[in-house]
């Protein structure tokens, strides 16, 4: 079974990842935790899961932040009840939608996480 699943052993290797993603608030000069995934549609359960189990391991007021596709920070509303302190959309390279992209980010208000 893959990450992606449900099951139990889906389910163990997300709270491996997240105890080892957690364990990482431990190292010098670490003041905050930032992930990056390019979670696909079908694995974004999965991430949810993994964001919620490192929230959980990691001491209270440690900052958990997280990168986001900017198609997700548009009309995608699954970021909307994350347990993140932060979303940084990536505005990079983004082909024939960048112009339109970009003028969104610039005219919308930050988002409330």
């Amino acid at each position: 079974m893959g990450l992606g699943t449900a099951g139990p052993e889906g389910r163990e290797a997300i709270a491996a990842m997240a105890a080892d993603i957690a364990r990482t608030h431990t190292l010098p000069r670490v003041s905050a935790v930032q992930i990056d995934f390019d979670a696909r549609a079908s694995q974004r359960a999965m991430y949810r899961q993994l964001l919620h189990d490192v929230r959980a391991a990691l001491p209270p007021g440690t900052p958990l932040s997280m990168t986001a596709l900017a198609s997700w920070c548009l009309d995608d509303y699954w970021l909307d009840d994350l347990p993140v302190d932060e979303v940084v959309p990536m505005l990079f390279r983004m082909g024939p939608t960048e112009d339109m992209h970009r003028r969104e980010f610039e005219t919308r208000p930050a988002a409330k996480v």
